[in-house]
């Protein structure tokens, strides 16, 4: 795997404080990801990087698409290296699995950095923080900057441990949580990566919704955030409370609506399931992320009904239970599924 590799090419020579303003590298510059990883690449490779670019360069690799992002910067540089055409030919049908090809052929690039652990010093640190739960789970965190999380069940959020030398506040996410953010003195900014959505803020509450089927929301309750979308360079969405943004990743679609309430975007943190305006196939989907529960439902008349509900935030048995009262169906279990049929 690439990120198996370890640095240590930083010594006393390099001592200027790493200070990175998120929004000057997302939003004044508007560079692109992965043409900033290829300046940083660039200059690892010329050995004229700062301490301040290193840490830049470690907080790109490690989020999801590092290895794609790599991949492209590291196919451009191999093209501007002076390479053979016969090379170059090969390497266009045979695409990057492992830095390490890269590594045996671009010298200058021959120790790359570790997704996993960074070496600033003699003294280690982990650099992430992990919080996560279970299936039809919810839990309170409080951060070390004085933020406070509510995590959704079945998700998991990641928070950088380097936030006071890097002056800027970082968290990844898988799944659904509401964060009340800290305002700090010194504004040191807060950002939250989804796998396809950036979300910058100051100090503000808002829920942010990235399961795994490719779609992100993200509802504002107060305050203000700024979105990217991670595969563009330069276009931002500006939102205040009462807006929900969804994107939908796979189809490149985005869906803005204003006048939301924590009632109708958010209404999990209040111990509430609401199931507004969304089909029954839907529902089911969010049963199946939640509860980690398989459903089988063969009436498609059903699975397009509308749901106009809402059950208390409670164990499956007694959601299964509100559910099938409200709806007037049944949720037969057969085997590790429930089969769901009208009464």
């Amino acid at each position: 795997m690439v990120f198996g590799v370890m640095l240590n090419r930083f010594d006393g020579r390099i001592g200027c404080k790493w200070i990175i303003i998120l929004s000057c590298v997302f939003k004044s510059s508007k560079v692109n990801k992965t043409k900033r990883i290829e300046e940083l690449t660039k200059k690892y490779a010329d050995d004229t990087m700062t301490r301040a670019e290193y840490n830049e360069y470690i907080f790109y690799l490690k989020q999801s698409s590092a290895v794609e992002d790599l991949d492209k910067v590291l196919t451009n540089y191999w093209d501007g290296i002076g390479i053979r055409d016969d090379k170059k030919r090969n390497r266009k049908n045979k695409p990057i699995r492992s830095l390490l090809s890269i590594v045996g052929i671009a010298a200058s690039i021959a120790i790359m950095i570790t997704a996993t652990i960074l070496i600033f010093n003699n003294n280690k640190i982990e650099e992430v923080t992990t919080y996560a739960t279970n299936y039809g789970e919810t839990k309170e965190i409080k951060l070390p900057d004085g933020s406070a999380v509510t995590l959704n069940a079945n998700s998991k959020i990641q928070w950088n441990n380097n936030w006071k030398d890097t002056d800027f506040r970082s968290v990844n996410i898988e799944g659904e949580a509401f964060f009340d953010i800290q305002h700090l003195e010194d504004d040191i900014p807060f950002q939250v990566h989804s796998k396809d959505v950036l979300i910058e803020v100051l100090g503000t509450s808002f829920n942010v919704n990235s399961r795994k089927n490719k779609t992100t929301e993200v509802y504002l309750e107060e305050g203000k955030v700024a979105l990217q979308l991670e595969d563009s360079s330069n276009y931002l969405i500006n939102m205040v409370p009462g807006e929900r943004v969804k994107y939908d990743a796979e189809n490149q679609r985005i869906e803005k609506t204003e006048n939301e309430t924590m009632t109708t975007s958010a209404s999990w943190k209040n111990g509430v399931l609401n199931f507004k305006s969304k089909s029954f196939r839907d529902v089911l989907h969010e049963l199946r992320e939640i509860y980690g529960k398989s459903f089988e439902c063969n009436d498609l008349e059903l699975l397009k009904k509308p749901m106009y509900i809402g059950v208390p935030y409670a164990d499956w048995e007694a959601v299964r239970q509100a559910l099938e009262l409200s709806l007037g169906v049944k949720f037969v279990k057969d085997g590790k599924r429930y089969k769901v049929e009208r009464e």
